[in-house]
């Protein structure tokens, strides 16, 4: 599934929760979040992966930026490994719950 149709699920799912959905969202210092769903005293940071990009590098960024929660969705099997890999090697002093999603549970 392309990455920009599964953004726009992605934001959709959300949106139907009565999120308010910004895509490309700034983060302190350089880059984005693929996509950050805020309702009042939440926000959520949803990070769409390929397996093609820097899945750690992605979180690292967005780590401390003040979300409630960091969602990883993955676009594809090969998505998904990399995934469970990189957030299970990953360091559990994140204050922030990271939670792993595929595009099959927002379909």
């Amino acid at each position: 599934m392309p990455s920009h149709l599964t953004r726009r699920i992605g934001g959709e799912n959300f949106e139907t929760e009565g999120y308010k959905v910004l895509r490309e969202h700034p983060v302190k210092g350089n880059g984005a979040v693929d996509i950050l769903a805020k309702k009042p005293g939440e926000s959520i940071a949803i990070e769409v992966e390929t397996g093609k990009s820097e899945v750690k590098a992605n979180l690292k960024k967005i780590k401390d930026g003040g979300f409630d929660q960091i969602v990883v969705l993955a676009t594809s099997p090969d998505a998904i490994n990399v995934c469970h890999k990189t957030i299970a090697s990953t360091d559990k002093s994140y204050s922030t719950v990271v939670e792993m999603l595929s595009w099959l549970d927002i379909s």
